[in-house]
């Protein structure tokens, strides 16, 4: 007979790994869906902008 720690334990173990198959889809989701040139511009336009701003102080 199992103790209740030990059904604890692998009801979470399986939580857990059902959990990791999801979470690999939804980051292969992402990367696939992201468009890292449009962030990186959008970043590099706010970086100057804050600094044509505070040049101007």
């Amino acid at each position: 007979m199992k103790s209740p720690l030990a059904n604890v334990a692998n009801s979470l173990q399986s939580f857990v790994e059902f959990s990791d198959d999801k979470l690999d889809y939804l980051g292969a989701f992402l990367d696939m869906s992201t468009n890292y040139y449009e962030h990186t511009g959008v970043q590099t336009l706010a970086r100057r902008l804050v600094e044509r701003a505070y040049a101007e102080i």
